[in-house]
């Protein structure tokens, strides 16, 4: 039980530490933990005339390699279904051009932080 937390209060610290690098980099966050029957995309942004469904991975320590890596094509699949499904939902949407995004936050174990954006990390 004790674990589960650590791991949503990682995963809610790095949505916020994502949310902020975009917001300072022009991008305005229009939807966070956007849930459909298929899953969840955890951040929705928008600069200019794109929209973005961003993936948040975070690693801490690089034991299990990098953020990116643990990307499985399962999870992407359901990234692409969820994004659909939102798109369908929010018709204002439709004339923006959709991409799937991934942030990757790597932490080393002393503390150094990399965070790496990806606008257009998959089809």
């Amino acid at each position: 039980m004790g674990m589960e937390l650590t791991k949503k209060q990682i995963g809610a610290e790095g949505e916020d530490e994502a949310e902020q690098y975009l917001i300072k980099r022009g991008y305005k966050i229009i939807g966070r933990n956007m849930n459909t029957r298929y899953g969840e995309i955890d951040l929705v942004a928008q600069k200019q005339n794109c929209l973005y469904f961003v993936e948040i991975r975070r690693r801490v320590g690089g034991a299990y390699g990098s953020a990116l890596e643990s990307l499985s094509s399962e999870k992407i699949n359901r990234i692409k279904k969820t994004a659909h499904a939102l798109l369908f939902k929010n018709k204002g949407w439709s004339q923006l051009i959709p991409f799937f995004s991934v942030i990757a936050i790597d932490e080393t174990r002393d503390g150094r932080k990399t965070i790496e954006f990806m606008p257009d990390a998959f089809e």
